[in-house]
């Protein structure tokens, strides 16, 4: 499985070397110094987020589809809650 996920370029976010986006601080719209905001809107920032978001979803939604397919179905109480590729 972790060669299939590393093969798709998915098995950094089972690691979650590619974190949530949500997770992330306002720290990356800060300059080096963070003296100043590199962007001023606040509406384009919550554009990048979301959109950096909606990428991360999309990768770990095919990580956790490509794992979920691949169980046995007396493995699939185990993993009924998770909500990541990480979880499972």
């Amino acid at each position: 499985m972790k060669t299939a996920l590393q093969a798709c370029l998915l098995w950094l976010f089972v690691k979650e070397l590619e974190e949530c986006p949500l997770k992330l601080s306002a720290d990356l719209l800060v300059d080096k110094d963070k003296k100043s905001c590199l962007i001023n809107s606040t509406m384009y920032k919550n554009w990048i987020i979301s959109k950096k978001y909606l990428t991360w979803y999309r990768s770990n939604s095919a990580a956790v589809g490509f794992m979920q397919g691949v169980i046995e179905f007396g493995q699939c109480k185990h993993i009924a809650s998770a909500v990541s590729s990480k979880d499972l």
